[in-house]
């Protein structure tokens, strides 16, 4: 029988705490991480940049404004210091653009919708990691994020 204020976990509370501790261990790093890029990232502050694909080239382009009429000029990647995952994510997104070139290859039931989010998607990435001085737009669309925050987490959660 446990007293009135007694606590009783059980294997199943334990791992779940461990899980939950592991996760803001994760975070933590992460953010230490982006820390990192974007003081990497210092010499890109004021210019313009646009995610977008064409054929043989990477997803990112330098314009001399945002929403600039035209792609701009094409940067390669490693003119960015990004992490590994994202230059992934990139390459993918290239793979799948160009496995259908010349454009009259195309299937007629490619997925414009879902290509276009993940290119978004790129731009938000490119965006958090370069942080708020550095322009970065997705078809006449700047992409701005607010800044983040988090409610502290109760030390009683941790």
């Amino acid at each position: 029988m446990c007293e009135e204020n007694e606590l009783i976990y059980d294997n199943d509370d334990l791992a779940a705490l461990a899980r939950w501790k592991d996760r803001i261990s994760i975070l933590k790093r992460m953010e230490d991480g982006v820390k990192v890029y974007r003081l990497l990232n210092r010499g890109l502050t004021g210019r313009f940049f646009r995610v977008d694909i064409d054929y043989g080239s990477t997803g990112i382009w330098e314009t001399p404004e945002p929403c600039y009429g035209s792609m701009g000029r094409c940067c390669a990647y490693e003119m960015f210091h990004l992490p590994e995952w994202l230059l992934q994510r990139f390459n993918f997104w290239e793979l799948w653009h160009n496995q259908w070139m010349p454009m009259d290859q195309q299937p007629e039931d490619f997925d414009w919708d879902s290509f276009e989010a993940y290119g978004r998607s790129l731009a938000i990435d490119l965006k958090y990691y370069l942080g708020p001085d550095i322009s970065v737009d997705h078809h006449d669309e700047v992409i701005e994020i607010g800044p983040i925050s988090r409610s502290k987490i109760p030390e009683f959660r941790i």
